[in-house]
Parts: C-alpha cells; sequence; structure tokens
C-alpha cells in the first residue's frame, strides 16, 4: 500500500507536469498555479536590475556598503560574516550528501547533523538580517518574489486571467497576502529536485520518453522555449538515466520500492561508468560476492555492493566531523550478516535489512 501510495503522488505530480500548472483553492474557489517558463526566468532577470537601481533611487544601501558601515560599528564582524557564509556552505553540501546515500541507518545520522547545522545557520541568519536590515539587494528579492506571486495565481486552467488585478494584488490583507505565500508553497513543494529525479527515473515517465527520440516536441508537444522549468528539469534528468541504460545498465527491480534509492542507484551507476572509461556494461563486481537467489534475475550482491561505495564514501567525509562515529560499509554489514546466520547466499529480505527497510 505504502508502494501505491508514493507512486500515486509521483504520477499525479507528472500530470500536472504535464497540464503546465496545479488546480487548488483558494477561500473556497477555484485557481491555478502557472508553472514558470524560460522564458518568464528571464523576464525575471531584467527586472531585478530595475528594481536595484530603484532602490538605490531611494536611498538603500548596498549590501557591501552596508557590511562596511556594521564592522566599522562594531554591530558585526568580519569573523561573523566568514561563519555566516560557511555555515550556509556546509548545509548546502551536508543535504546534497544527504540526497545520495542509500543506507537508512547512515541517513538518520546525518539527518540529526543537518538538523543541528540548520538551527545554527537560522540564528545567525536572523542576527544578521536584523543588524543589516534592508539594502538593495533584499529590497531586489522582495519584489521579485512579489512579482512571481502576482503572475502565478488564475482564475481559469488556461491561464489566461490573473486571480487579481495589479490594485486587487497591493490592496490584499496581511492575512490572504501570506495564504497566498503558503498556498504557493505548499503547492510547488512536490516539484522540488529531488521529487523531479524521482519522476524522471520510474517507468512511467521514463518509458514514454524512450519512445520520443530525444524530442521535447514529441513529448511535450511544444518547441524548448515554451517547456515549463519542470517540464525541462524532467527531460534533462531522463536523457540522463537514458544514457545510462544505454551502457548496459539497469537498477535492480527491488530499487522500485525506494524512489530515493532509485535515484541513488542513477548516480553512482554514472560515476562507475566515468571512472571506468565507458569500458562496458554494468557495474563491476568486486571478487567476494554473494549470490541473491530470490528475484526475476540472479543479482550478485558484489554488483550492489559497487553501487553502494559512491554513497559511502561521501558518508565518511560527511561524518568527519565526528572522528569517534564509524561508518559501516554495505560490503561489511553483508559479510557480517552472512556469518551471523551461516548463509552463503543474501536474499532480498536480508538485503531490506541491511538498508533498515525491515526490522
Amino acid at each position: 500500500m505504502q508502494e501505491e501510495d508514493f507512486l500515486l503522488k509521483l504520477r499525479a505530480t507528472y500530470a500536472e507536469i504535464t497540464k503546465g500548472c496545479t488546480a487548488t483553492s483558494f477561500k473556497g474557489s477555484p485557481v491555478y498555479l502557472k508553472h514558470y517558463t524560460e522564458t518568464d526566468i528571464l523576464e525575471l532577470d531584467l527586472l531585478h536590475q530595475r528594481y536595484f537601481e530603484e532602490a538605490k533611487s531611494k536611498g538603500l544601501f548596498t549590501l557591501k556598503e552596508k557590511l562596511d558601515q556594521v564592522y566599522e560599528s562594531g554591530e558585526w564582524s568580519k569573523e561573523e560574516e566568514s561563519k555566516y557564509h560557511s555555515l550556509q556552505k556546509k548545509l548546502f553540501e551536508w543535504e546534497r550528501g544527504l540526497a545520495n546515500l542509500m543506507l537508512q541507518s547512515q541517513k538518520e545520522k546525518i539527518e540529526k547533523e543537518i538538523k543541528k547545522i540548520r538551527e545554527e545557520f537560522g540564528e545567525i541568519e536572523n542576527e544578521r538580517n536584523n543588524i543589516l536590515g534592508k539594502t538593495c539587494e533584499s529590497h531586489t528579492e522582495k519584489q521579485k518574489n512579489e512579482f512571481i506571486l502576482k503572475n502565478t495565481f488564475f482564475k481559469d486552467k488556461e491561464l489566461k486571467e490573473l486571480l487579481f488585478t495589479e490594485e486587487e494584488f497591493y490592496d490584499l490583507e496581511n492575512i490572504d497576502y501570506y495564504s497566498l505565500i503558503f498556498t504557493q508553497s505548499v503547492c510547488f513543494d512536490k516539484f522540488s529536485q529531488k521529487y523531479l529525479e524521482q519522476i524522471a527515473a520510474y517507468p512511467f515517465f521514463l518509458n514514454t520518453f524512450m519512445s520520443c527520440n530525444d524530442s521535447v516536441l514529441e513529448l511535450y508537444g511544444k518547441p524548448l522555449i515554451d517547456l515549463t522549468i519542470f517540464q525541462l528539469n524532467t527531460f534533462s534528468k531522463a536523457r540522463y538515466y537514458k544514457s545510462i541504460l544505454e551502457n548496459g545498465k539497469s537498477p535492480p527491480e527491488t530499487l522500485y520500492k525506494n524512489p530515493e534509492q532509485l535515484v541513488s542507484w542513477y548516480t553512482n551507476a554514472a560515476k562507475q561508468g566515468s571512472k571506468g572509461g565507458g569500458g562496458g556494461g554494468g557495474p563491476q563486481t568486486s571478487s567476494n560476492v554473494a549470490e541473491i537467489g530470490e528475484g526475476k534475475a540472479s543479482i550478485k550482491a558484489g554488483a550492489i555492493v559497487d553501487e553502494e561505495k559512491g554513497a559511502v564514501a561521501r558518508e565518511k567525509q560527511l561524518s568527519q566531523s565526528n572522528p569517534d562515529e564509524q561508518v559501516v560499509s554495505l560490503t561489511d554489514e553483508a559479510g557480517k550478516m552472512m556469518k551471523e546466520t551461516g548463509k552463503d547466499k543474501l536474499n532480498i529480505m536480508d538485503l531490506a535489512k541491511i538498508h533498515g527497510l525491515l526490522d
């Protein structure tokens, strides 16, 4: 049932991607949220300069000018600014690393560490914003966000009539304004890069893509310039996955029950291919392999072990902040289970237990 649930959610999200909009309701009435295209993003880039110059004409300082002022006054230091950027970068790297891990037990450890980093970064970010106040950059971002919000909501699924006129939008009560922001956030959360990668990896999308001859016109029925960002991202990712499959590699069927592990398999398979110089079919297996006797085909545990190596290597790097914490590879876990159970073959259920999917 759980597998059916996440597949239904991914398919429903793909349906919205195909339509180019998301249907929901606002204050009891149906509304439609437009998915932005590359042309829309380019328009925002043009508006960026206009809003920035507008801020300067109002007497606002740039971020650099404001930082120089607070350094001189002692309200903020270069060391604190360095810490802010360091935490920002660290948070990004740890979150990116988490997305590529496969072992559930190790993911839980990293998630706890990320929570600590996020809380620490949140504190210093709030303090920094309060000290700096409004700058040309923050004014520009606010104006751009308002432009996006105003031009996202429509009354009709054809996206012809905006939900609010210019005057109506800027006359909105605060509660309605923040309700719009919340609605937009909830509706677009499903289109994060993480979920777009999962959609592109599943057969309901990938099989269709394989038949379109790498043509966006055949897949979506419109030229490249008219694609939404979500359509463009899924198309690009599917082409990436297709290149891996064409090299003779294919993910184990068991991974289709876990979208995150499926995407990780493609990531690791691509890295193995680049290291191997394109010299052949599937991933190289280790000399000490345990054969899995269940499933439609005989799968070598060594192949899965090698697919895991990239994730384990990244995890070791992420765990350097805690040297007392040992990261165990799938090879070690498989060998330990074989020794404890006396088995010379591991089945699918055994591997599921190693990954923390079963008790």
